[in-house]
């Protein structure tokens, strides 16, 4: 009875196994044009595959390791108390309401008068991150950086957008990125999860202020020019402070004309520095 059951399973393993076989040969077969849309290479380019990112974020792939970074500015969400905060304090207030968290929607005011370590515990609180720089200038790469001559759709670095404040978030169709990456030059400055201590980054120092000529691979300057510019890097313009404990923002605000762009760093600034053309976006 035992070796008629082993038998009889025997022979049901060995049917499925030939069924499958040719049911993977059928579909390759018509599918040849479109490997892509067989079985075997569904199973197989389903190994790996990452997660979407949430709603309102864009996958990066970098050579570090892939992460999300949110599409637009952040704003305050509708739950929080001050939709538009105008001051430190107004935005300790939102940060201090356990259901006001940040948010990336388009047509929105951006979060401003915000200091780095309150962007950080924003970013936090939404279960997210400030970028570190290679992370930005990544998501950043390939944004159209004009040098004058903007119009309404393009990066708002020159109050081009018809308003004098910051625009709405995700309104200038021509300033994304190729990953769907908005406002990453002009409209608000957007704060790093990085510091620069005694004039140094990692243990590299950086340059003097100036038109940057040249950029390590994470786009930070390392070399300027007080005077002259490099058609390389777009007219983009680096500041920065040789003592103490200061604070990095990318990318340029409404009225920086062409020393905006994804060269453009302001490392002068104390962390606790709020400002009302400076703002930021968050990753996970």
């Amino acid at each position: 009875m035992l070796r008629f059951l082993l038998k009889t399973l025997q022979i049901l393993v060995v049917t499925f196994g030939a069924v499958f076989l040719s049911t993977l040969a059928i579909n390759a077969g018509d599918s040849w044009k479109n490997p892509e849309s067989s079985m075997l290479a569904g199973a197989l380019s389903s190994i790996g595959k990452k997660a979407p990112c949430p709603e309102g974020m864009a996958y990066v792939g970098a050579p570090s390791g892939g992460y999300c970074i949110d599409i637009y500015e952040d704003s305050a969400s509708e739950a929080c108390l001050y939709d538009v905060p105008k001051s430190q304090e107004e935005s300790r207030s939102n940060i201090a309401d356990i259901k006001c968290l940040p948010v990336s929607n388009k047509g929105m005011s951006p979060w401003r008068n915000i200091s780095q370590s309150q962007a950080m515990q924003a970013c936090a609180k939404a279960g997210k991150r400030l970028p570190t720089n290679e992370e930005w200038f990544f998501a950043a790469l390939g944004t159209p950086d004009a040098t004058s001559t903007w119009g309404t759709s393009d990066c708002n670095v020159n109050k081009n957008r018809d308003v004098f404040d910051p625009a709405l978030t995700g309104s200038g169709e021509n300033c994304v990125s190729p990953l769907g990456v908005y406002d990453m030059i002009g409209n608000v400055w957007e704060w790093m999860g990085e510091t620069v201590k005694e004039g140094k980054i990692d243990g590299v120092i950086l340059p003097s202020a100036g038109y940057v000529i040249s950029a390590d691979e994470n786009g930070i300057p390392a070399e300027t020019n007080a005077t002259s510019s490099d058609p390389n890097y777009n007219l983009d313009r680096f500041w920065s402070k040789k003592d103490g404990t200061v604070g990095m923002f990318r990318g340029g605000f409404w009225m920086s004309g062409s020393d905006a762009g994804i060269y453009t760093i302001h490392a002068g600034m104390s962390p606790s520095f709020t400002g009302t053309a400076v703002g930021f976006r968050c990753v996970k």
